[in-house]
């Protein structure tokens, strides 16, 4: 059965197979505005073979004092299965680098 025809039968059978189908169970590990520290803590999770998803989001004028003037923020997502050893590998990160992330708790 090829990937089309695989597809197509799935389509008959009603369910659905987009990326949101697929994204419901990824949780946010962590966020920052700052660049080397969402390299290295997507270097540790890639090290550790965690998979993840990092996307940068703009940030709004009027919410940039929030965020210090910062134009973008990176968000960090992982497979929710996957949580409790993405914080292990997100803890080992150097302090400098561990203080600007914003981890989130699930």
């Amino acid at each position: 059965m090829g990937v089309i025809s695989f597809f197509k039968a799935k389509k008959k059978e009603g369910i659905r197979m987009d990326a949101k189908a697929c994204a419901a169970k990824d949780v946010l590990l962590c966020s920052t505005t700052n660049f080397r520290a969402s390299k290295h803590a997507a270097y540790i999770l890639t090290m550790e073979n965690i998979p993840f998803s990092k996307h940068w989001n703009r940030i709004p004028l009027y919410l940039r004092e929030r965020y210090h003037g910062n134009s973008e923020l990176c968000e960090i997502s992982i497979n929710r299965n996957e949580y409790s050893r993405a914080r292990r590998a997100i803890s080992k990160l150097e302090p400098c680098f561990f203080n600007r992330l914003c981890i989130n708790v699930i």
